[in-house]
């Protein structure tokens, strides 16, 4: 039930961050084409698309097609969505702030800085409503938390949209919207090239470095507890914003094969339950490295104890044979005739 809840959450945050950048280019279209206006509704626009992005990832991880025998290329598809509309907003993005240094039309009615201004408020909102609801459901993905931060960022630009729409009219001066399009849109542009070099580095499985050295360290501390059972190696192959992973384990030599499946399955049910981002975990135990040596030099002491011991007292009883002949002998040679 709590995961349906955060998922429609992530499905209200993206619809509403859609609906804003819809009203950023009616604005655009029907009022005045203001390059700060434009800029702001696609900062909007790609807000939208990585809340949706995310809520169909949720939503695939929380349906039945992430049975055991499920494929999780499938959420390549999240990858593959967030790639190509990174690309389409860097390229309208950069048309835009080229437009804007060749000379606008004017400084925008500022009736019109309400639309950043508001911005500004919704992405607080926006920011807290996430931020609660994603806590409150328990749901700690490090790629929710990493967009919904990125919102509390958006504030700060959008603010100042708004105030430059302010100065420019005041001042009599378009200048100061054209350095804030140009300052805003290489922020987007910034955090688009982020976008897609995560979507990337997700294409190919190895995820982003950060990410997968997080997921390794809480693998670390979760199997730290267990003396008897100490992990070799870690694997963590990413599909996205879930992934599954491999763990190599150090097992005592004596315990049984039973033993060894229980305990296996017991620590991939553990690390799955306590890292979100985890759809399955393969446990593989090996015998530890160590003791199976100690037991062999114990293994070939003994043998070399005991091939020595027959021949220490076969040459004893050699010995005491050959003594007993010769005194026999001797006591032979001075017994009196007769």
């Amino acid at each position: 039930m709590g995961s349906r809840r955060a998922l429609r959450s992530l499905y209200l945050v993206s619809l509403v961050s859609t609906l804003l950048a819809v009203v950023g280019f009616l604005v655009y279209v029907a009022v005045f084409p203001s390059h700060v206006v434009l800029v702001e509704a696609f900062i909007w626009l790609v807000e939208g698309i990585s809340f949706f992005s995310l809520a169909i990832a949720f939503h695939i991880a929380s349906s039945r097609a992430t049975m055991y025998r499920a494929r999780f290329e499938i959420f390549r598809i999240e990858v593959l969505s967030t790639l190509f509309l990174s690309i389409i907003a860097a390229s309208i993005v950069i048309l835009v702030v080229a437009e804007s240094l060749h000379g606008g039309k004017g400084s925008t009615p500022i009736i019109l800085s309400l639309y950043p201004l508001a911005s500004a408020l919704a992405s607080y909102l926006l920011e807290r409503f996430l931020h609660k609801s994603m806590h409150y459901y328990e749901v700690r993905l490090v790629s929710v938390r990493t967009v919904a931060s990125k919102l509390s960022l958006d504030i700060v630009f959008e603010l100042a949209g708004g105030l430059s729409i302010i100065a420019s009219n005041v001042f009599h001066n378009a200048a100061i919207e054209t350095a804030v399009v140009l300052l805003v849109g290489v922020y987007t542009l910034y955090g688009l090239s982020s976008i897609f070099l995560e979507s990337i580095y997700y294409l190919i499985g190895v995820g982003p470095k950060g990410e997968v050295e997080r997921i390794k360290d809480k693998m670390r501390q979760l199997l730290e507890g267990d003396p008897d059972f100490k992990p070799r190696s870690f694997r963590v192959e990413m599909y996205g914003t879930f992934g599954e992973a491999e763990v190599w384990i150090e097992a005592p030599p004596h315990i049984t094969l039973a033993e060894a499946s229980f305990r296996s399955t017991e620590i991939a049910r553990k690390l799955v339950s306590s890292i979100p981002e985890l759809l399955r975990a393969l446990v593989i135990m090996v015998p530890r490295n160590k003791a199976s040596t100690r037991s062999l030099r114990r293994a070939g002491k003994a043998k070399r104890v005991r091939g020595r011991k027959p021949r220490h007292y076969n040459r004893a009883a050699k010995a005491a044979a050959g003594r007993g002949k010769t005194g026999g002998r001797e006591a032979g040679g001075q017994r009196p005739e007769g």
